[in-house]
């Protein structure tokens, strides 16, 4: 689909928006950022667990510096469709996980919802309980994203 540079681009396109990490060549890493901290960003990973099926993007995390909720969820935006449109958010025990629709997600990836976990990782890596600010968004797709809340589905 035309436009797309994050979830459900392919691969050229993805690739045509970021530039791979040396650090691990594998093709599943990207972005170069040497201010985040080493605990969430091994050699400045930006963009960590691309994964690909076929020649499609359905899923990846996403290392930042910390922001509130509101910034962190204009965040996750930046990297889903310009139609995409907040359906809901569920505070659960590790993320927010908040879920977005687009009809350019549907025709990309064959489902219209994407699941977005916003979380706060902790120096000794572990996830904060109940997060408040937010270091790393992980993206979800297809059959692993949920298109109605579900408290009992965890980070």
């Amino acid at each position: 689909m035309a436009g797309l540079t994050g979830l459900g681009s392919t691969t050229e396109q993805w690739d045509a928006a970021h530039q791979e990490n040396s650090f691990f060549n594998n093709g599943q890493v990207y972005g170069d950022d040497p201010s985040l901290p080493d605990y969430l960003a091994n050699h400045g990973a930006v963009y960590f667990g691309v994964q690909f099926i076929g020649d499609t993007v359905y899923g990846y995390s996403l290392n930042m510096h910390t922001l509130d909720k509101t910034a962190a969820i204009a965040r996750a935006q930046q990297e889903l469709p310009d139609d995409a449109v907040q359906t809901w958010e569920i505070p659960l025990s590790g993320c927010v996980r908040v879920a977005f629709t687009s009809q350019k997600l549907k025709e990309a990836l064959g489902s219209p919802t994407v699941n977005v976990d916003l979380a706060d990782i902790q120096s000794d890596g572990s996830s904060h309980p109940s997060p408040t600010e937010f270091n790393q968004e992980q993206f979800a797709s297809g059959g692993l994203a949920s298109a109605t809340p579900n408290p009992d589905f965890g980070c």
